[in-house]
């Protein structure tokens, strides 16, 4: 006879139910995943808010059209996006150093922003501009911190790697201005020993100068006609050259002419150029150049901008080297402009004259 304690044979069904009430017995097992019952994890936490902004840096001109219609300071925008999934709180911000006299940003704060939520800060600017970049911090109280930078630009200001000569407010107000701005140094220093227009590359010295007429960089020419609008365009005019001298054509030392020496990296860019003629300046005697008069500059250039208007922010010299070809001579003869705060002019010289050089580049963003 059997004892009623001992265990029932392996397939008995008996044997099966014995095994879950042992089961029952053990701490931990019942209510636990193994047998469907709720999960003791915590829920998930929720999604952190985090800020983003359309841009890090902007770049606004001074509001002065008394000085030039090009300078009419119209506000741009920066927008502030929560994009977390969680709603960012007290959203505001600072500046430091104090924004330069006149300019405003509003609104005063960004409050509450939800999940996938904008804000947009308009920054209006002054008369003046800031002498250093002004830091704008933007954070809620449960946010990450954003920092940007805000620069409120005029004629002589220092602007990625250069002296700001022109300006163009026209661009898209979510971003930055347009411009040119001029090398903080000379690339060649001032006649006479500076470096020859085109070199037939031996060195740059006077006696090494080359005389070649290249099609479409001259005071009459024009796009699409001819290559280039050769008083007005030096980024045009300055590829067409370094083009002629390298190869197939020839491969000249670029360190021994005028347009070369802008093909170097400046102030940590290599987009610099050698300047049109009217980028320069204008015509005060009459030279053909097509540049327009003091009063009436055909376009912003560096003599009325840094030189008449700026007192020569830029330490320009006196003679300088243009990218622009006399048509009258183009095989020998090139445009050069007299950087004199009192009795500038644009003119035409031999191409183995050694003037300056001081190279341009087209503001990025």
């Amino acid at each position: 006879m059997k004892h009623f304690y001992e265990m029932p044979n392996r397939d008995s069904p008996l044997r099966k139910i014995f095994a879950y009430f042992l089961l029952l017995m053990v701490p931990g097992i019942v209510g636990s995943g193994c047998f469907g019952g709720s999960s003791s994890s915590s829920a998930p936490a929720p999604a952190t808010p985090t800020l983003s902004a359309s841009v890090t840096s902007l770049a606004l001109a001074v509001n002065k059209t008394a000085l030039s219609a090009s300078l009419s300071g119209n506000p741009r925008t920066i927008a502030v996006t929560n994009i977390g999934g969680a709603a960012a709180t007290s959203v505001a911000f600072s500046v430091s150093p104090a924004l330069p006299p006149g300019t405003t940003i509003s609104p005063a704060n960004c409050g509450e922003l939800a999940p996938a939520a904008s804000c947009t800060i308009t920054v209006t600017p002054g008369a003046t501009p800031s002498p250093t970049p002004v830091f704008l911090a933007v954070a809620g109280t449960n946010t990450n911190t954003l920092s940007l930078s805000i620069e409120v630009l005029s004629y002589g200001s220092v602007h990625q790697a250069g002296y700001i000569f022109a300006i163009d407010d026209t661009t898209p107000s979510t971003g930055n201005i347009g411009g040119k701005v001029a090398a903080l140094t000379d690339q060649a220093p001032d006649y006479p020993n500076g470096t020859i227009w085109s070199s037939n590359g031996n060195s740059a010295s006077s006696g090494d100068a080359v005389f070649d007429n290249i099609l479409g960089i001259n005071e009459s020419s024009t796009t699409p006609s001819s290559a280039c609008n050769g008083s007005l365009d030096g980024a045009c005019d300055s590829q067409v050259i370094a083009s002629f001298y390298s190869p197939p054509n020839s491969a000249i030392n670029r360190s021994y002419y005028a347009t070369g020496l802008c093909s170097a990296n400046i102030g940590g860019f290599t987009d610099w150029y050698l300047p049109a003629i009217c980028e320069m300046g204008y015509d005060v005697y009459g030279t053909g150049s097509g540049c327009g008069t003091a009063a009436v500059p055909t376009m912003q250039n560096m003599q009325t901008s840094l030189v008449d208007n700026g007192g020569n922010v830029a330490g320009f010299a006196d003679y300088y080297w243009s990218s622009t070809e006399h048509s009258g001579s183009p095989d020998t003869v090139s445009f050069a402009q007299y950087m004199n705060p009192g009795n500038p002019q644009n003119f035409s010289n031999s191409k183995d004259f050694r003037f300056g050089v001081r190279c341009v580049r087209a503001i990025t963003n």
